[in-house]
């Protein structure tokens, strides 16, 4: 986890920057005569920091207590790993669609 957060963090911190510097003209009103552009160019802005701050901070936050489990608290065995926990949802996931199909 700590080396696919150092990896992927510089290019998605420069993206992110170079989007948001990019747009932040037309959202803040200092690109002129873009009125009609600038709701959409606010709500692009805003949607580009939430959805980066959540990948950069929220998704490793989440990830990282899944892996340490907190004593057991998920899992009886703490020892299940990401991919482990990840896989039991997506059978239960096909159980369901399966049961559903055929209760119909």
């Amino acid at each position: 986890l700590v080396t696919g957060v150092s990896t992927r963090f510089r290019p998605i911190f420069m993206t992110t920057l170079t989007t948001l510097v990019g747009i932040a003209p037309i959202a803040f009103g200092f690109a002129g005569d873009e009125f009609l552009l600038q709701p959409l160019a606010v709500v692009i802005f805003f949607g580009v920091l939430a959805v980066s701050l959540i990948t950069l901070i929220l998704l490793p936050l989440i990830i990282s207590i899944v892996e340490i489990d907190l004593g057991g608290l998920f899992f009886k065995n703490s020892k299940i790993s990401i991919a482990e926990f990840f896989g039991r949802i997506f059978k239960m996931i096909v159980r369901s669609k399966k049961d559903t199909k055929h209760s119909i």
